[in-house]
């Protein structure tokens, strides 16, 4: 009886560990996705001002045209590294919740394992 009172004890302090740890790996990941957004609205924030000065410093149709499209070009490799980032971010914290799957389950089995062999 007291064996099996100390396995359970042992198993919930393990348990809540994980918890913790699948916390932390949310957390994490909450934080660097809004820092991506964050990031977003300053590239699409400053993309706004840059344009709008470019036309209010342009003498005529043909530099409104080639600087809006080199703007345009600015923006995109932007917006395209910020997305590079994201995937970067996403597929991290990917492996780390498969890693944590992969310990909760084999937590859970020799929990279960030793739970059945003492009673």
């Amino acid at each position: 009886m007291q064996a099996n009172l100390q396995t359970l004890a042992e198993t919930g302090k393990s348990m809540m560990d994980s918890m913790k740890q699948l916390g932390e790996i949310n957390f994490n990941l909450v934080a660097s996705l809004s820092q991506q957004q964050v990031d977003m609205v300053g590239i699409y924030l400053e993309s706004g001002n840059k344009s709008l000065q470019a036309l209010s410093e342009v003498k005529d149709l043909p530099s409104a045209v080639a600087q809006q499209t080199k703007l345009a070009e600015d923006l995109t490799k932007k917006v395209i590294h910020n997305a590079s980032v994201t995937v970067d971010v996403l597929t991290d914290a990917k492996a780390q919740l498969s890693g944590w799957a992969e310990k909760w389950l084999d937590l859970n089995a020799r929990a279960w394992q030793a739970v059945q062999v003492k009673v």
